[in-house]
């Protein structure tokens, strides 16, 4: 319902407690303002927002996307990858300067100029001293030296090596077969031409009788044919005996085509020993013998002396290499 303000005249409606035009207050009988607004209901009222309340006190940190580990771990790949070639390069140098390895006897079992085999003489050995000498033996004869491993490769260290059967080379070396392998080569430019040697090393252990060594004689490991014997000073005709020493310490023996022997064999305080372990005892009687290679290790002689009694008997046997 529309009135006016007796004030200025001006239309209001009714129940304004003041003039919106002049200010000046109304006289009503029908209650305050706020009484009638708190009585009225509100249209279209919007819902309050409630805003989060942070705290003065609390930090505010901030969310950052996670960087990519992909560089770190390429980084940490490369570094593993290098220490691991590091490694092998210090342990194949290690290998290849362990001249250790080299002590003891060899025996040569084969060789090849430009990858052609070649005969092999017979009773070639090698012995390399732990103290850097060596004694090279063939066709019974026996030449010494100095010899060393530098920068990977085995050298002869003698003052005059004209005469060595290393020559002045660096020979490349690899063992194999246990460390009781060793091959060798070299390439002799002046010659124009490689050679290759392999050799195979003895064998050996302590024994029981008076701790002499036991060894395997590589000179005489292959088969052989005997060709005569002296009995007490008198040739025997007819000799049928064979041998065969392998390199595993045993032989086998054939008594004039029918009686077989087997037994194992090797070398003590420079004697020959045959143990027999099955036939009869043919050659030594489980004697040592003394014995000789010649004839560049293709002749072999050894022979005993025992007492029968009152009889001394003296028998020695010549035997070829088959």
């Amino acid at each position: 319902m529309v009135s006016h303000c007796p004030n200025c005249g001006a239309e209001m409606e009714e129940g304004y407690k003041f003039c919106l035009n002049c200010g000046a207050e109304i006289q009503s009988n029908s209650g305050s303002f706020e009484e009638q607004a708190a009585q009225t209901p509100a249209v279209n009222t919007p819902v309050p927002v409630q805003q989060p309340v942070y705290s003065q006190t609390q930090d505010y940190v901030p969310i950052h996307p996670r960087k990519s580990n992909k560089k770190l771990i390429v980084a940490i790949v490369a570094i593993i990858a290098v220490v691991i070639v590091l490694v092998l390069i210090l342990v194949l140098f290690v290998f290849n300067n362990n001249s250790s390895d080299f002590v003891g006897t060899w025996t040569l079992d084969s060789m090849a100029v430009n990858g052609t085999s070649m005969p092999v003489p017979g009773g070639v050995t090698i012995k390399f001293n732990s103290d850097g000498t060596y004694e090279a033996t063939s066709g019974g004869s026996t030449q010494t030296g100095k010899w060393e491993v530098k920068d990977g490769k085995f050298y002869d260290a003698s003052s005059n090596t004209t005469n060595s059967p290393f020559s002045s080379y660096g020979w490349s070396y690899q063992f194999s077969g246990g460390g009781n392998t060793l091959t060798m080569s070299c390439f002799a430019q002046t010659e124009d031409y490689t050679v290759e040697y392999v050799f195979k090393k003895s064998s050996s252990s302590s024994n029981s009788d008076g701790g002499n060594l036991h060894e395997l004689d590589n000179g005489l490991i292959g088969n052989w044919n005997a060709t005569s014997a002296i009995y007490n000073g008198s040739s025997i005709p007819g000799v049928d005996i064979a041998i065969d020493f392998n390199s595993d310490g045993t032989y086998n023996l054939v008594y004039y085509s029918y009686a077989n022997e087997n037994g194992t064999w090797y070398v003590s305080g420079g004697k020959l020993y045959l143990r027999v372990s099955s036939g009869y005892s043919v050659l030594s009687y489980n004697m040592g013998m003394d014995y000789q290679l010649s004839n560049g290790g293709n002749t072999l002689t050894f022979g005993y002396s025992m007492s029968l009694g009152s009889e001394t008997i003296t028998i020695s046997y010549v035997f070829e290499r088959l």
